[in-house]
């Protein structure tokens, strides 16, 4: 997406597992986040930038159908919502 300068913009990023958590509505389930900010949002887990220091194959990610989070290997293909780099 840095690349093709998506929405005019070169400074794409991965969320933190925070960052990304923070969107997350727990009173609400299926989806998991407030779909009038976020129409797009598929029931699905998306992945965060943090790996799991426990294991470097891993990365966390949360689900946006229940709002939990939970690491997974990194080879398994998931959706990315990406934010942009602030300053």
């Amino acid at each position: 997406m840095n690349q093709r300068g998506w929405c005019g913009y070169s400074d794409w990023r991965m969320p933190t597992r925070l960052e990304l958590q923070s969107i997350v509505n727990y009173s609400q389930e299926i989806p998991a986040v407030e779909i009038q900010f976020f129409p797009y949002a598929q029931n699905s887990y998306y992945w965060t930038a943090d790996i799991d220091i426990d294991d470097l194959d891993y990365a966390w990610m949360i689900n946006f159908v229940y709002g939990n989070i939970q690491g997974n290997l990194t080879s398994i293909p998931r959706v990315v919502r990406l934010v942009r780099s602030s300053g």
